[in-house]
């Protein structure tokens, strides 16, 4: 398992949902954090999902499960994260 892979994702999360929370200004601000935050992270975790697929396919499971392991991680501390950034 490639951990650089696992950890390059979870700095880019933190790098996107920081930048909105600290961007995202106005009378809605929570709205537009919650649904900029989720719509980054289908994006984050469909790509993931699409690279894992396509290793799979090219005979390469050792990176195809580092991707899938991404996608699920992304995933699940990306939810939390969206929902927590809106009730702070």
């Amino acid at each position: 398992m490639n951990t650089k892979i696992l950890a390059i994702n979870l700095v880019l999360l933190f790098i996107y949902c920081t930048l909105i929370v600290v961007e995202t200004q106005g009378p809605e601000r929570e709205l537009g954090v919650l649904i900029l935050t989720a719509m980054f992270l289908v994006l984050h975790v469909g790509a993931n999902s699409v690279i894992s697929v396509l290793y799979f396919i090219r005979k390469r499971p050792d990176l195809g499960k580092t991707y899938l392991l991404s996608a699920l991680l992304v995933g699940l501390i990306g939810f939390g994260t969206c929902f927590l950034s809106v009730s702070v």
